[in-house]
C-alpha cells in the first residue's frame, strides 16, 4: 500500500511505514506543510490511506470538516493522538510513542480492512481498537449532517 502524511503527522512516522516495507510520504515532501484540505484530498488520489491525526474532533465532525478529503474517494487512517491538559504540554516523544502503538497495534487487521470495504478507519488513543467505516457509512454521516435539525 501506499501512504500519504498528512501535515499534522510527525515526519518520524515515516521511518515506522518505511520499516515495515510500505512506501509512504509526508505531505511536506510534496510542498504541502499548510495546504488546504481540498489541496490534500487531490495529493492523496495518487495513494491508497491518507495518514492523519484526529485533533480531538468526533468522528461525525472530523468528517464534516473533511468532507473534501472522503468525498474524493480517499481512504483515511484517523489515529487520535494523546491530549494536552490545561496547562500541561504533552511531550513530543509521548505523541509519536502513542502513533507508533497505534500504528503497530492490529496492523495486520486494519490493513485487511482497507483491502476490503473499509474507507475510514479511527485508532483510538485508549482503546487500542479500530473503529471502521464503509463508503455508504460515511456518506449516510454525510447526509445527516447537512439535514437541517
Amino acid at each position: 500500500m501506499r501512504f500519504l502524511l498528512d501535515q499534522n503527522v510527525p515526519q518520524d512516522i515515516a521511518l515506522v511505514f518505511q520499516a515495515l516495507q510500505q512506501e509512504v510520504e509526508h505531505t511536506a515532501q510534496l510542498g504541502l506543510q499548510q495546504a488546504p484540505d481540498q489541496e490534500i484530498a487531490q495529493a492523496a488520489r495518487d495513494y491508497d490511506v491518507l495518514v492523519t491525526l484526529d485533533l480531538h474532533r468526533q468522528e461525525a465532525e472530523w468528517i464534516a470538516v473533511n468532507r473534501a478529503i472522503v468525498e474524493h474517494g480517499v481512504k483515511v487512517l484517523r489515529l487520535r493522538p494523546p491530549r494536552s491538559k490545561p496547562g500541561i504540554r504533552v511531550p513530543s516523544w509521548t505523541i509519536i510513542l502513542t502513533i507508533i502503538r497505534q500504528l503497530t497495534y492490529d496492523m495486520e487487521s486494519w490493513l485487511e480492512a482497507f483491502e476490503q470495504d473499509a474507507v475510514l478507519i479511527t485508532i483510538s488513543r485508549e482503546e487500542k481498537v479500530f473503529r471502521r467505516r464503509t463508503r455508504d457509512e460515511v456518506a449516510n454521516m454525510l447526509e445527516q449532517r447537512r439535514r437541517p435539525d
